[in-house]
């Protein structure tokens, strides 16, 4: 008897808190398409009205980000937070402060990238080289209640 889950959408839902008191809060939606995942991310309080956000997947947590923020500068790259797994489309931000992107993520599936080493999400001010992050999300075991929601 083939199982039902197989044919369902499988999703997961990651929500975005603010890092270092900016106030941008939203979520990532992730969910398996036929050959990757998609990534839906939906932001509001954006403090730059018409900006554009760079946005990644890292290896790492959202306080290895948040403890670094401060000395976010070019020899940073990422290294204490993680490299940068997966960039994402950045994020356009209308004239009341909200914004979305859609990236696809080929040759990936929605387990590995909710299990095996920790990974988060985050959304960076706009600028030059790595401007901090405004918002952060963790990926995978707190996360795994919320998958087929």
């Amino acid at each position: 008897m083939e199982s039902t889950a197989e044919t369902e959408p499988q999703t997961a839902t990651i929500p975005l808190r603010p890092v270092g008191g900016s106030g941008v809060e939203g979520e990532a939606v992730l969910e398996e398409i036929t050959g990757g995942v998609e990534v839906i991310l939906r932001l509001r309080n954006l403090p730059k009205p018409e900006a554009v956000y760079l946005a990644h997947i890292h290896e790492g947590t959202c306080g290895e980000e948040t403890e670094h923020d401060s000395d976010h500068g070019a020899e940073h790259e990422h290294a204490r937070g993680g490299e940068i797994e997966h960039p994402l489309s950045m994020v356009g931000a209308n004239r009341s402060g909200e914004g979305s992107s859609k990236t696809i993520l080929w040759d990936v599936g929605l387990e590995e990238l909710l299990s095996g080493p920790p990974r988060y999400v985050n959304v960076h001010a706009p600028g030059q080289g790595t401007p901090p992050a405004l918002a952060c999300g963790m990926m995978g075991e707190e996360n795994h209640g919320e998958a087929n929601r």
